[in-house]
């Protein structure tokens, strides 16, 4: 749920060099301090909104894309895992994030940790030279988000410096 008087969610459809859309929805300033957030499964960048407010109220600048295949991004044959992170870093270079903290919740978790346990810089060599992913901000795969420990998971705070 977003505070009332904020901004819509920004929807964005970015076109990748091998001819494949992802699709964004973000939330938050746009001067924010970015966070990736891998969705769920099942589940699509609509799941931002549940984090909406405390991404508005934390000044964070919460992106979340559709994986391929999923919502309205397109399905690539053959697509893995260790694929996410390319995607990923084309796509903020897209939307003019160079530096992110990336975080995923159950089956967004290893989509998260696939960037993030590439180390320091996870550019790939094709990929613009744009900013490392850094996985600081990682939650706990598996927690449903009506329990206790899940609600706690759920809440987005500022990332000043992944460290």
């Amino acid at each position: 749920m977003l505070p009332t008087g904020t901004p819509p969610p920004l929807e964005t459809t970015i076109h990748l060099r091998d001819g494949r859309t992802l699709v964004a929805l973000e939330v938050g300033p746009r001067d924010g301090t970015p966070l990736i957030y891998c969705h769920g499964e099942p589940s699509s960048r609509l799941e931002v909104l549940l984090l909406g407010e405390q991404a508005i109220l934390q000044g964070v600048r919460l992106v979340v894309f559709d994986r391929p295949g999923i919502g309205r991004s397109d399905p690539k044959p053959g697509y893995g895992l260790l694929d996410w992170p390319d995607d990923v870093a084309e796509a903020a270079h897209q939307l003019g994030i160079e530096r992110f903290a990336v975080s995923g919740l159950s089956g967004g978790g290893p989509f998260a940790l696939a960037g993030g346990g590439r180390g320091g810089d996870s550019r790939p060599s094709s990929a613009p030279r744009c900013g490392a992913f850094r996985a600081c901000a990682i939650l706990q795969a598996g927690s449903a988000a009506s329990s206790e420990h899940g609600r706690k998971l759920c809440r987005v705070r500022r990332v000043d410096s992944c460290g």
